[in-house]
């Protein structure tokens, strides 16, 4: 072989990366910049590997997971023990609970102020349907009601 069939190589050798202390990183949620200062590389060269090397790459994705999965079972276990926050915190995140009243403001008082709120949020539907003459469906229910028209 030549001279010239030999591949030159530029630049530094390739650094080598244990995947298995990256992918235990990742499962803490290690930054890549603290992981370079561990491995003696330069951040770039995580972000560069990211990119191009899949197995870098499938290395990271694993351990986050991995993280992701220890949290939530921590969660659960904490709503199994009947945490009330955790509770409150997986309907929220997961059954998509909110934490407002439904039913009027006043504790002491559920109902007040709820046939006011009834009649604005009734008004804002019949917008929404275009229906002009909001009056004329009160007379008609009032009539219905009073058995006055058939149905």
């Amino acid at each position: 072989m030549s001279d010239q069939d030999e591949k030159k190589t530029v630049g530094r050798p390739r650094a080598e990366i244990c995947l298995v202390k990256v992918e235990a990183w990742a499962e803490s949620f290690v930054p890549l910049t603290v992981m370079a200062d561990k491995l003696g590389v330069d951040v770039s060269t995580l972000h560069r590997r990211k990119n191009s090397d899949p197995e870098f790459c499938a290395a990271l994705q694993r351990g986050e997971a991995t993280g992701k999965m220890e949290i939530l079972n921590c969660q659960m276990k904490g709503v199994r023990s009947g945490s009330p926050q955790m509770l409150k915190w997986m309907g929220m995140n997961y059954l998509g609970q909110t934490d407002r009243r439904l039913i009027g403001e006043d504790a002491a008082n559920p109902f007040h102020g709820l046939k006011e709120e009834a009649e604005q949020v009734i008004e804002k539907i019949l917008i929404r349907l275009e229906v002009e003459d909001i009056e004329t469906i009160d007379e008609e229910e009032q009539a219905l009601l009073e058995g006055e028209v058939e149905e």
